[in-house]
């Protein structure tokens, strides 16, 4: 039960249909936190989870749009997580990006016969991650792309987290 007027607010965002949710599922703080930054500020409302039951549990409460999947999560393979979203009646319309530091092309080919419907070579660029998102889930009415200098470049994320905490 949401604890304060913000909470509340962003209980009921998460549940209204014209909002486009976008569920992040990797187990390292810093990547979860650095692409629901990114997406977030594009006008996205984001979901994270940081093991495979817990993208689950997110999935079947709020229905996201799009969710982006690491491969290693620390109860089950990304594809494994995949594969249990798929079977749901619900999976069949979300779209899923898959995130990995997985470079060989013929394992990316299998991956992809995965019904994923996108794939993000770690590192990447910021630009690249908001490019594959907005292909695959349409904003009624995107807001500009932000300036903010803060937000981070993912382009040094190599899925360890050597920073610090934000």
């Amino acid at each position: 039960m949401p604890s304060s007027e913000a909470d509340s607010a962003r209980f009921r965002a998460a549940r209204d249909p014209r909002f486009k949710k976008v569920l992040v599922v990797d187990d390292i703080t810093y990547v979860v936190r650095s692409i629901g930054r990114i997406l977030e500020a594009e006008g996205y409302f984001v979901l994270t989870a940081k093991t495979g039951q817990e993208a689950l549990d997110k999935f079947a409460d709020y229905s996201p749009d799009l969710i982006t999947v690491d491969q290693k999560l620390p109860d089950m393979t990304g594809l494994q997580l995949v594969g249990r979203i798929r079977r749901r009646s619900e999976g069949a319309k979300a779209k899923i990006v898959f995130i990995s530091g997985v470079t060989d092309k013929s394992e990316i080919q299998s991956i992809l016969l995965e019904e994923i419907d996108g794939y993000l070579v770690k590192p990447f660029k910021k630009a690249r991650l908001i490019e594959t998102v907005r292909a695959l889930v349409k904003l009624h009415d995107p807001p500009a792309p932000s300036d903010d200098e803060s937000l981070p470049d993912l382009e040094d994320i190599s899925g360890e987290d050597t920073s610090e905490d934000w």
